[in-house]
């Protein structure tokens, strides 16, 4: 039962990064287009919402960051995941924006 468990919990870790990752990348073209960081964060959590993979919040930052001469602003979303096994950790995906 053990060792049937875990590929059932990594195809559910690499499903739900790939969505959280779909989501932060939406989420810096929404700030590229001029939208504001607290109207990205909600349309990132809503984007969010429709995968409804995890039952906790999903923690939303943006952060701007002078790169040389580039100006960026980096969308993170973490989510708390706790596996089958009781570990607990955080899914973090990173984008960024110019």
């Amino acid at each position: 039962m053990f060792v049937a468990l875990i590929p059932c919990q990594l195809i559910f870790l690499l499903i739900t990064y790939a969505n959280i990752s779909i989501a932060s990348e939406r989420g810096a073209r929404y700030i590229s287009m001029g939208s504001l960081p607290s109207e990205v964060i909600s349309k990132t959590t809503l984007e969010l919402e429709k995968y409804n993979f995890f039952n906790s919040k999903p923690k939303i930052e943006t952060e701007r960051i002078d790169l040389a001469e580039t100006k960026l602003i980096e969308l993170k979303i973490s989510i708390p995941i706790k596996t089958f096994f009781g570990m607990e950790f955080y899914l973090t995906s990173t984008s960024h924006a110019i």
